[in-house]
Parts: C-alpha cells; sequence; structure tokens
C-alpha cells in the first residue's frame, strides 16, 4: 500500500502529518481495510526520502489514535477502523456573541451527538486565525472558518489554502476561488434588496446617517447596498466614535449593537422618541430589539439557518456554495 501514501514537500504541513493524513483517508474511504499491513518504517524512509524520526512520529501518532497497531513478525497494521471514521469538526469563529451563539447553537444540533466539535475564536486577530489553523492541519475530518477581516486578503487565504479543499467550509462570507463549501451572506445585494423593500418608510426622513466606523469587521459592501437603495437621498456615513448627537428627521442605521445603546441613549437625552423625531434601523435581530421603544426593524441574516445549512452539508459530504437567508423586521421605530 506504499502508493497509497504521499507526501509533498512544498506543503506546509509538517510530512509526519501528511503520512499520518494519508493512511486516515485511506482508512475512512475504505481503501485501506481493517487488518491491512502498513509498509515497514524503513520502506516509508527509503521510498519518500524521509528520516526514520518522521515516520516513526507519525506511526506513533496513529498507534495513539487507536488506528495501528503493531506486533512482533506482523510489523504495523491497521486495527481502529471506527476511531478513523466518526467525524471530528473544528469550527474557527471570529468572536462570541448572540448572533453567532445562535449559529454556534443551530450547527452542533444539526451534526448531531456522533460529530465531535472542537470550536476556537480568532478575535479579528490575523495571527491568532493563522496559528489556530496551522495548529489544527491534520487533526480533524471538516474544517468550519469564519473569516471575517476587512484587510489581510492575502493571508487569508494562504491560510485556508493550506486546509485541503475537500475538508473545507467558510462560514458568513464567501472566498472565491476554491472548491470548498460554503454558507455565506451576499451584504450588498441584502442590503439593497432590504432598503428598498422598507422605501415607503425611508422617504419620510429628510437625512440618512449609516454609523460606520473602519475597527469594525462588518463588510462596508452593506453600507454600499445602501446607498443604491436610497439614491436621490441625503446620505451620510458616520463615524460614531467622534460621538453621537441624534438629530430630528433624521433616520440612523446601526450595524452594531454598541452603536444603537448610544444612539437610543443620546435620543433619550434629548427627549427624543424614535419612530417619532427619528428612525432606526439596525442589523441582526435580538431579542432586546424586539423591545426597545416598542421595537426596532432589523434587516437580519437567519443564523439558525446558517448553522443548519452548514450542519446538512457537512453530514451530506457535499461542498455548495449557498447564499444565506435574510428578513427584513418591520417594526414601530422607522
Amino acid at each position: 500500500m506504499i502508493e497509497q501514501l504521499h507526501v509533498d514537500s512544498s506543503s506546509e504541513i509538517p510530512k509526519y502529518r501528511q503520512i499520518e493524513n494519508a493512511i486516515v483517508e485511506g482508512v475512512s474511504s475504505g481503501e485501506i481495510e481493517k487488518d491491512q499491513q502498513l509498509p515497514s518504517i524503513n520502506q516509508v524512509c527509503a521510498s519518500f526520502g524521509l528520516s526514520r524520526d518522521t515516520v516513526v512520529k507519525a506511526y506513533n501518532s496513529l498507534r495513539e489514535r487507536g488506528v495501528i497497531a503493531s506486533a512482533h513478525g506482523k510489523g504495523y497494521y491497521i486495527t481502529g477502523v471506527k476511531a478513523v471514521t466518526k467525524k471530528k469538526v473544528f469550527v474557527l469563529f471570529n468572536e462570541l456573541n448572540a448572533y453567532k451563539e445562535r449559529l454556534h447553537k443551530s450547527l452542533i444540533q444539526g451534526l448531531g451527538e456522533e460529530v465531535e466539535v472542537e470550536t476556537f475564536f480568532h478575535n479579528h486577530n490575523i495571527e491568532v486565525f493563522e496559528y489556530l489553523i496551522a495548529k489544527a492541519l491534520g487533526k480533524y475530518t471538516q474544517y468550519v472558518v469564519m473569516p471575517t477581516f476587512n484587510a489581510f486578503d492575502d493571508r487569508i487565504e494562504k491560510a485556508i489554502r493550506t486546509i485541503p479543499e475537500r475538508k473545507l467550509y467558510l462560514l458568513d462570507r464567501s472566498i472565491g476561488g476554491g472548491n470548498w463549501g460554503s454558507v455565506h451572506q451576499d451584504f450588498r445585494k441584502d442590503a439593497k434588496e432590504g432598503f428598498e423593500s422598507l422605501a415607503t418608510g425611508i422617504r419620510k426622513y429628510n437625512k440618512i446617517k449609516v454609523l460606520y466606523s473602519d475597527d469594525f469587521m462588518h463588510p462596508y459592501d452593506s453600507v454600499r447596498g445602501v446607498e443604491e437603495a436610497t439614491k436621490g437621498q441625503s446620505l451620510e456615513v458616520f463615524d460614531p466614535r467622534v460621538g453621537i448627537d441624534v438629530e430630528e428627521e433624521t433616520l440612523y442605521i446601526t450595524l452594531r449593537d454598541s452603536d444603537l445603546v448610544k444612539l437610543v441613549k443620546n435620543g433619550n437625552e434629548r427627549g427624543f422618541v424614535p419612530g417619532k423625531e427619528y428612525g432606526i434601523i439596525s442589523y441582526n435581530d435580538s431579542p432586546m430589539k424586539e423591545i426597545i421603544h416598542g421595537g426596532i426593524t432589523v434587516i437580519s441574516t437567519d443564523f439558525a439557518e446558517m448553522g443548519s445549512q452548514l450542519a446538512e452539508m457537512i453530514l451530506s459530504g457535499k461542498q455548495e456554495q449557498l447564499n444565506n437567508a435574510f428578513r427584513v423586521i418591520r417594526r414601530n421605530l422607522l
């Protein structure tokens, strides 16, 4: 079975891990069967020009995982088929908030108890993002990655391309050029269609202010979608870090919950009632937005649906690229 092994000297995956991965994948696919004998350590060394330590490390790791065993006169052979076939999923989120918690819960429930899931967070730190992916290579059957950055495009793509495409699923944002699976938002299209559906309510305001700052990782494509949907109206992209002073007859669009809180607090201090003196449209629904001043109008992707779609894709082995559903919930404060 030496022909079923492969070692790529140019790969960033350690050579011992490549040997280990090839054997695990062979067992998972049925190409390598239980009790089948493995090549000797000397055979693998000679075939790929590897040091003995490298091959020993690979075989020891497989033995610790319960995939192989050794016996005097028999050498190394496959023993633990069940240990290989169970799915073990690596999940890398950007951060933990109410929306991602809903997404994560939906994903876990959809995968079921038979799938082992390990979840990590990069917190928008590119070094942490790269480190966690590098550390995870070869240890999981599938990889779910949420690459939410507004910069570092080259480094993001380089990192995710170290993961075999057939095992990779991107979440929330799409990166083109690969055959991996994804369930993602179309931020520009969703914003344009969502705000066009609210055009009647929006037109009663003299000005529109989009609260957006470059330290927030929400894609600017959402702002572009708003601009396209409200052509002919007075629109300003406003950085809330300089301070928020609520103005009458102005519609405020918030992409971040902390900015929404500051906005409502300032309006309250001025004695302004949202829905009367000024309007609010917020991104991403939450229980809080159902009750603030009788309810805030939201444009929201369906995070529960995103998680369930991804779980279904992983369980089926399919790799599609799906735009996630979004919805507009019209409430009092528009």
